[in-house]
């Protein structure tokens, strides 16, 4: 549980998240020049973490889990 990788986080993430577009949008906000500097990194961390979900999901349904 110390990486944020347990079952509830998982499946809320497969649910609400997965291939979604809040990454598209998180992926526009990037380059948004609209944003202030110290805002954009934001986006960065939503994505990060959303790129990151996706991952183990992927390896997850890889595996049969």
């Amino acid at each position: 549980m110390s990486t944020g990788i347990f079952p509830f986080a998982v499946y809320i993430h497969k649910r609400f998240f997965f291939g979604g577009q809040l990454a598209a949008f998180m992926r526009r906000a990037l380059t948004d020049t609209r944003w202030p500097a110290k805002l954009r990194i934001l986006p960065g961390l939503i994505l990060y973490r959303l790129e990151f979900y996706d991952a183990v999901c992927r390896r997850l349904d890889e595996l049969g889990e």
